[in-house]
């Protein structure tokens, strides 16, 4: 109760998030992160990491895989991509990496590109495969 407290009051006042990790039980992040994905308008937008102290972690989108829209080219990547970016940051030390995934993902939004979940008259709609051939196409970009 104390914590589901803690997260809404967080999720009220709170302007942006970039991601959420925790030692936590995974089960716990999910249910609290869920809650704070309000602050971005899409649960497609958050990554999520359950950490050990020894950098070991499991890396997911708070949004899990989405059975119900499966393979219909309307789920969220982006989650998932900076949920890696996470992972190459936390895990394994690779702020490099990490840094060019996030700043790929910042350079798609920021031409506009959306997928259903936070599409808006003056963006452009992309499904699923589109987002991420988008941000492969800028994260290529970096790395030449």
């Amino acid at each position: 109760m104390i914590i589901s407290t803690i997260i809404l009051e967080s999720a009220a006042k709170t302007k942006s998030l970039i991601g959420s990790a925790s030692s936590w039980s995974h089960w716990r992040l999910g249910r609290s992160s869920s809650t704070i994905a309000m602050i971005s308008g899409s649960i497609g937008l958050l990554p999520s990491a359950s950490l050990r102290e020894d950098k070991f972690g499991m890396y997911e989108p708070i949004h899990g895989s989405a059975p119900d829209i499966q393979g219909q080219g309307k789920a969220n990547p982006i989650a998932t991509l900076l949920s890696l970016a996470m992972m190459f940051r936390y895990s394994f030390g690779m702020e490099n990496i990490a840094s060019k995934i996030e700043c790929s993902v910042g350079k798609v939004l920021d031409n506009g590109n959306r997928t259903a979940d936070i599409y808006t008259d003056g963006t452009k709609l992309v499904n699923t495969g589109e987002m991420g051939d988008l941000v492969l196409a800028e994260l290529k970009k970096l790395s030449d």
